[in-house]
């Protein structure tokens, strides 16, 4: 078998169920798919519990990347280049002998779900909710324009590196969803055409606390999209037609990429699985 990859979102309680994941994991690696503490991003004492909890695999590789709650709190400068993680940009790319992995900052492309910003500022408040305002001030920049940008621009760097060989996208938001945020209709329009252009079989993201596999189908690029924040569930979901697997019960998402296939499964914390499916590639 190929190398194999774990993909958690939305752990940032460290539930006994993440706790379970971590200490049978046997990936070679992780990504961390945003949420990864909460309520407002990284303190002292998460990052104790972080060490702590990781420290039974010394040798895995801890691919960080934000979400939303991470973007409340202290400015997100802090997780680049960190001794705990490995993430040496908001985007970044990870290579495979048969597949690349890159990593990309949702919060810079659209923190609210294209909604008005004077509606998210008036209306809406509290741990989670971020502003464009927000996402430039927390990055050190003087506009949104220029991180969103800044962002898009290594997005199509990344994606246009290797442009016939398979990728696997992994973010944040996710671009639809049967759960509580449905579809991210200015971020799909936005990933979408890249996703076609340069050859991408999957997305995988978080942000809601459920597991679920569907396909994407235009007319002539098909996206199969996964969500992995089910190790914190909440029992909320509306399985449509796209949808070949939905779950709140809790688990986390696997990829093993061989020479010819990308074989993911939802795994529950004690690592039985519950769900298989192989992406040709």
């Amino acid at each position: 078998m190929g190398k194999t990859i774990a993909f958690m979102g939305d752990t940032g309680s460290f539930s006994r169920n993440y706790v379970i994941a971590v200490n049978k994991l046997k990936s070679d690696s992780v990504v961390l798919l945003g949420d990864n503490f909460y309520p407002i991003g990284i303190n002292k004492n998460h990052l104790i519990n972080f060490n702590k909890l990781w420290s039974t695999h010394p040798y895995v590789n801890k691919y960080m990347i934000l979400g939303n709650h991470e973007y409340s709190g202290p400015p997100v400068k802090l997780y680049l280049n960190s001794n705990y993680w490995t993430m040496p940009d908001y985007c970044y790319m990870v290579q495979y002998e048969h597949c690349d992995i890159i990593m990309i900052d949702t919060m810079q492309l659209e923190p609210n779900w294209g909604l008005p910003e004077e509606h998210i500022t008036t209306h809406m408040n509290g741990p989670g909710v971020v502003t464009r305002d927000l996402v430039a001030r927390s990055t050190g920049v003087e506009t949104f324009k220029e991180i969103h940008n800044y962002q898009l621009e290594h997005i199509k760097n990344c994606l246009s590196h290797n442009p016939k060989k398979p990728k696997i996208v992994c973010g944040h938001y996710h671009i639809e969803s049967p759960g509580y945020y449905d579809t991210n209709k200015k971020l799909k329009s936005i990933l979408m055409p890249l996703f076609k252009k340069y050859n991408v079989k999957a997305y995988v993201c978080g942000h809601e606390h459920l597991s679920e596999h569907r396909t994407i189908e235009t007319k002539d690029y098909i996206l199969e999209h996964f969500i992995a924040g089910g190790l914190e569930t909440r029992p909320l979901f509306k399985p449509c037609n796209k949808t070949k697997f939905c779950s709140v019960e809790s688990a986390y998402l696997e990829c093993t990429f061989t020479t010819r296939k990308c074989i993911f499964r939802f795994l529950r914390p004690n690592r039985e699985t519950i769900y298989t499916f192989s992406i040709t590639i």
